[in-house]
C-alpha cells in the first residue's frame, strides 16, 4: 500500500546509496517515522512534486490517519484521568470516614468515637473473653483504619469479660486448704467464724457459693468454724442436789467435778457452791467445773481427859477447840475423870464441856 501504481509504471525505484540513512528504512516509511518524530501537521506531507502527485495524495490519506490515532490516545488519557479523579473523589469525599480503633474501649467511649468519626455503632453479638474487661468493645467490623461513607455501620462484639469458673468444694476443709483451692480457681475467699456445735474450729462450716460456677475472680464466702459457743455457768445450782447440778453441767458440755466442804448452813450433800461462780460467762465447752457440795457442819470428837491434872485437861479440850464452862468435882480436886459430853462424842467446834476432877 505504501507505493501507488504510477511508481510501479515507472519501474523500481533507485537503490539508495550505501551508508545513507535510507538504507535501513524504505524512504515513504521514513517519511511517516520522521512525521510522527517531528509532532508536524500533514503539511509537509502534502507539499510534494507535481510529477508525484499520487505519492503526495498517499501521504496525506496517512496524515490523517495518524492524526486521528493521536486524537483517540489524547481522549483515552483524559478518560483515565478522569476515572482516575472520580476514584479519589469517590475515597476521600464520600467514603472519607475512617474507622477509629475500638477494641479495648468501653461501649460508651466506643460510641462516642464511632459518631465523632460520622458513623454509627451497633452491637452484633456478645463473648467471653480472657483480656478484654466486660462491657468493652471485644472485636469490630469493618476493621480500623477502613475508609467507610457517612453514617455507615461498625459493628461491634462487646466482651462478657471472663469466662465463669468452677467452683470447688469447700465446706468441711480446714480453713488454709480452703482458701487455697479458692484462690487456685480464681476466686477471692473472704472469710469469717462463726460457732458451731457440730464442726470442729477451724473447718469450714459453709461456702457461698457452694458448688456450680461463680464469675471469674469473684468473692467465695467462707465460714469456718469457731468450735462451740461458750458457755454461761448456770444460776440455781447452789442449793441443788449434787446429781442436779451434775446433770446441768453436763447438758451443757461441761464436766463437773465434786469437792465436799463443811457448812453450817448447808445440809450434807447440798452444793454449796461452784467455781466458777454461777453466772458467769466465757466458759469453753469442756472446760471442768468444781461443785462444792456440803459434808454439813464441822465437828470435833470430844478428847479424853481421864487421870490427867486439870490445867492439862483443860488445855486439851483447848486445843480440840472446845470451850471448858463447868468444873465438878471436891473443892480440892487434883485431876480431871470425864467430860460431859463423854469422851467420843462428836460436836461443833466451840462447844461447851463441862469437866469433872476429883
Amino acid at each position: 500500500r505504501l507505493y501507488d501504481r504510477e511508481a510501479d509504471d515507472r519501474g523500481p525505484a533507485p537503490r539508495p546509496a550505501a551508508g545513507s540513512a535510507d538504507t535501513a528504512v524504505p524512504a515513504v516509511a521514513a517519511g511517516i517515522y520522521d512525521h510522527e518524530a517531528d509532532g508536524d501537521g500533514g503539511d509537509e506531507l502534502d507539499a510534494g512534486p507535481d510529477d508525484a502527485g499520487g505519492r503526495g495524495r498517499g501521504r496525506g490519506r496517512g496524515s490523517r490517519r495518524h492524526r486521528a490515532l493521536r486524537a483517540v490516545l489524547v481522549t483515552l488519557v483524559a478518560l483515565v484521568v478522569l476515572a482516575a479523579g472520580a476514584a479519589a473523589a469517590i475515597r476521600f469525599v464520600v467514603y472519607g470516614h475512617e474507622v477509629p480503633a475500638l477494641r479495648g474501649l468501653p461501649l460508651a467511649t466506643a460510641h462516642a468515637e464511632a459518631a465523632r468519626a460520622g458513623l454509627r455503632l451497633e452491637v452484633s453479638s456478645a463473648e467471653f473473653s480472657p483480656s478484654v474487661a466486660a462491657g468493652a468493645v471485644l472485636a469490630e467490623s469493618p476493621a480500623p483504619g477502613t475508609r467507610e461513607r457517612s453514617g455507615a455501620v461498625v459493628a461491634v462484639v462487646e466482651s462478657k469479660g471472663h469466662e465463669p469458673v468452677a467452683v470447688p468444694t469447700l465446706t468441711g476443709r480446714t480453713r488454709a486448704a480452703a482458701v487455697a483451692l479458692a484462690r487456685a480457681a480464681h476466686l477471692v475467699p473472704v472469710v469469717a467464724t462463726a460457732y458451731s456445735e457440730t464442726v470442729p474450729a477451724g473447718e469450714v462450716l459453709r461456702a457461698t457459693p457452694s458448688s456450680g460456677s461463680a464469675p471469674f475472680a469473684s468473692a467465695v464466702h467462707l465460714t469456718v468454724s469457731s468450735g462451740p459457743a461458750p458457755r454461761t455457768i448456770p444460776t440455781g445450782l447452789a442449793g441443788s442436789t449434787w446429781s442436779t447440778a451434775e446433770a446441768r453441767l453436763g447438758a451443757l458440755r461441761l464436766v463437773p467435778v465434786e469437792s465436799l466442804a463443811y457448812s453450817d448452813t448447808v445440809a450434807s450433800g447440798d452444793v454449796v457452791s461452784t467455781v466458777p461462780a454461777s453466772g458467769v460467762s466465757g466458759v469453753a465447752v469442756g472446760s471442768h467445773v468444781e461443785v462444792v457440795v456440803s459434808r454439813g457442819p464441822r465437828t470435833v470428837a470430844v478428847p479424853s481427859v481421864r487421870n490427867l491434872s486439870i490445867k492439862d485437861a483443860v488445855a486439851l479440850l483447848t486445843r480440840a477447840g472446845l470451850s471448858v464452862t463447868e468444873q465438878i468435882g471436891p473443892p480440892f480436886a487434883t485431876y480431871a475423870t470425864t467430860t460431859d459430853p463423854a469422851p467420843g462424842t462428836q460436836v461443833r467446834p466451840r462447844s461447851s464441856v463441862t469437866l469433872y476432877v476429883a
